[in-house]
């Protein structure tokens, strides 16, 4: 029998208490289970998490602790066949994804994501890397250059997505818990002081 999905949720150090009790229940609720992966950078937390996940051959849910899915949400991506993904809005109010000329999911900035056992089994490890990745003419993505700050590590995620040619089901926007110091590389390993947190209106 198949075994449950495995879900990764990875904290920066915010960890809101919203984000943390609903990832629990979910877990609990669908016995599956969870694991809280903090003191890395969020690229070798993310590879972490594929790490346990392959290991124990599992699907992969991963989870940022300053991400807020819906009831529906969490549902569908636990029962989702292929990479399902969602998406949050930016500090401007710009929802974070990209489509293809085909209407297809291109990228997405938000890390709320299914990756099925049999599709991380197909990349060439490390899954995550931070490059900076281009888009064409006709909404292709291309490599440009590694970063070594610790930005952008979803992208060659997608690059290699798009050569597999894997289809991705979009599950709508979530909420996104923005902080004034939270750049994506924040976590316990950078410690920063947290003196606010809010939702996005």
């Amino acid at each position: 029998m198949r075994r449950e999905a495995f879900i990764a949720l990875i904290s920066r150090g915010l960890s809101p208490a919203r984000s943390v009790m609903q990832a629990g229940y979910f877990a609990s609720h669908h016995r599956m289970s969870i694991r809280v992966i903090d003191g890395l950078s969020l690229v070798d937390a993310k590879n972490e998490a594929v790490e346990i996940a392959t290991n124990n051959y599992q699907d992969l849910i991963i989870v940022e602790d300053d991400v807020i899915a819906s009831g529906e949400q969490w549902q569908q991506l636990r029962c989702a066949k292929t990479i399902a993904v969602t998406a949050a809005r930016h500090r401007d109010g710009k929802l974070m994804i990209e489509f293809d000329a085909a209407g297809r999911v291109l990228f997405t900035g938000s890390t709320f994501l299914k990756i099925p056992l049999e599709i991380l089994r197909q990349f060439e490890p490390p899954v995550f890397r931070c490059w900076n990745v281009g888009i064409s003419d006709d909404k292709k993505l291309f490599l440009q250059e590694k970063r070594d700050d610790g930005l952008l590590s979803n992208m060659y995620f997608w690059y290699c997505v798009q050569l597999l040619g894997e289809p991705v089901e979009y599950l709508g926007e979530v909420k996104h818990l923005q902080h004034p110091l939270n750049n994506g590389v924040h976590n316990h390993a950078n410690p920063i002081e947290i003196k606010e947190i809010y939702e996005y209106k």
